[in-house]
Parts: structure tokens; sequence; C-alpha cells
């Protein structure tokens, strides 16, 4: 893999850039088949790059391009996004990743200047309170979130004295709902007229 991604970085993957691989990989992760067989056949197009036969990568780079570079997701993501860093703080922001996560830190700190000229307003306040206890669903392997949103979620709710029902899932992929049964059957509990029942946190097999 970091074969791979370093070779779109320097500009000898027949076309396609490491921000492309790295795209397709993890909208693969997220959205697409991540069964024993899933997992295999994105293993092998990412080897079959690695010798030279991007056929395969080529379908995941297409899927990746359909789902995330619509004008809508962009508009999006930019107006969602608070505290952007400036041009000037990117490089940076990469020497402080690299250690953590050398294949992936060039290509996220760049994906930051896709904004840099949005316009941006002050960050709305929290709430301070919530007319019903919210469910939470948690991914341990979400490739688009990860888990740390989770944690600033909880600092929040915590402002509303709301008490929270989560739903972990170790799974791979985005969406715990999407991709999980289980957690299907919680959300059909919470939308019942009574309050969830205890317990507060709950697991989900993957």
């Amino acid at each position: 893999m970091r074969r791979v991604v370093d070779a779109g970085a320097s500009g000898d993957l027949a076309g396609l850039s490491d921000k492309q691989v790295l795209d397709a990989v993890t909208t693969a992760i997220a959205v697409d088949d991540m069964s024993p067989d899933g997992i295999k056949r994105l293993g092998a197009a990412i080897d079959d790059a690695d010798h030279g036969d991007l056929a395969g990568l080529r379908g995941y780079v297409a899927t990746a391009e359909s789902l995330r570079g619509t004008d809508g997701r962009l508009v999006g993501r930019c107006n969602d996004l608070r505290g952007r860093p400036g041009l000037d703080e990117l490089s940076g922001l990469v020497k402080d990743w690299s250690g953590d996560a050398p294949t992936t830190a060039v290509t996220t700190a760049l994906d930051l200047a896709d904004c840099d000229g949005w316009g941006a307003t002050d960050a709305p306040g929290a709430p301070d309170e919530l007319a019903v206890n919210p469910l939470v669903m948690v991914g341990a392997n979400d490739p688009f979130n990860g888990r740390d949103v989770v944690d600033q979620l909880t600092s929040t709710l915590m402002a509303t004295k709301a008490v929270p029902t989560t739903v972990s899932w170790d799974g791979l992929g985005f969406s715990v709902l999407a991709h999980s049964g289980c957690a299907a059957d919680v959300v059909a509990e919470y939308l019942r007229p009574e309050p969830l029942r205890t317990p507060a946190a709950r697991a989900c097999p993957a």
C-alpha cells in the first residue's frame, strides 16, 4: 500500500495520484463489501497496482470520485469545517502528523486547503438542553469520521445533562446503521413512544 501511495505522489502511477489512491481505499472500506472476500478483492487491486496492473484500482478510484467528488459534498464539508488552518500552517501539520500517519499525512493536510477560500462564520453555540435523550452510533473503524468525533460529541452532550445511549460496532465501514442489523434493531426500539430501556452502553457484533 505504501509503495502504491508513494508511486502516486511521485507521478509514477500511470496518472493516478496518491490522493486518488487513498480516497479509493478509504471509500471502499467505508461503503463497499468488507466481507473477507471483499477485503481480498481490495487487497488484490492494491497488489496488482504495485506490480503495474491498475485496472482493479481504477475501478475503486472511479467509485470514490463518483461519491466524494461532487459539488454538494464540497459545499457541505466546507460549510461544516470550523477553525480552518491557513495555507502557511499546512507544512507544520504535515510534520506533526507524519510520525503517526506517514502514509496519509500529506494528503490529509492538503485536503484542508480545499476550503481555504471558503467564507467562515462563528461556530454555533452548543445546546443547553435536548428534548429527548440522544442515540449515538460509534463505529470503531469508521474511515471517514474515526472515533475521536464521539469524544467531542460526549463533551457537548454533558452540557445538556442528557443521558445518551451509545451503540458501539467494531466492524469495518461508515455508518453503523447501514452495516449492522443489531444497530438497526436499537434504532427501531429508539423510535418507539416509550424511552429506551437500559443498558445505556450497548455493543453490536462486527
